[in-house]
């Protein structure tokens, strides 16, 4: 019982990490360069990566830790199965329900650690990122916008 209250709670200190993050950070590299070492650090995992699915290849988007990848298997079946997984010391989750982006968080646990107990956190993280990075996504967008238009405007001005 003491475990699954310890893991509400990093759950929703963690999602209130996010959160704030999110709405702080206007990039979305830079964000999820301030938030996978809190996931990581959170969960007790030693690398946090977000991976992308384009076309059939895996590539990292953002990621905390040591230079490793996640097997593509499992990836592969996390997103296929748009639930989360768990092999070889990784958990897997997509970021959004439907797994429509092909975007997963994936955070490598040390050989010592019990998948079972940190997926539910691993998930939450995994959802409230998603929703984080959407965010911050459109916040990047909004300034691009925002850049073009005062582009037109100086050269209507001159």
């Amino acid at each position: 019982m003491n475990s699954v209250i310890s893991v509400a709670n990093s759950s929703s200190s963690l999602c209130q990490d996010l959160l704030a993050a999110a709405l702080n950070l206007a990039d979305s590299a830079e964000f999820l360069k301030k938030v996978l070492p809190q996931i990581a650090t959170q969960s007790g995992g030693d690398v946090a990566a977000v991976m992308q699915n384009t076309g059939g290849i895996w590539t990292p988007m953002g990621s905390s830790g040591a230079s490793v990848t996640p097997p593509a298997e499992l990836l592969t079946e996390a997103l296929d199965r748009e639930t989360p997984q768990s092999r070889s010391g990784w958990i897997v989750a997509p970021l959004e329900n439907h797994a429509a982006s092909g975007e997963l968080l994936a955070v490598r646990l040390p050989a010592a650690a019990q998948p079972s107990t940190v997926q539910p956190l691993i998930e939450a993280a995994a959802i409230q990122l998603g929703h984080g990075l959407a965010a911050v996504r459109a916040a990047e967008r909004q300034r691009r916008r925002r850049d073009r238009l005062q582009t037109l405007l100086n050269i209507a001005s001159e």
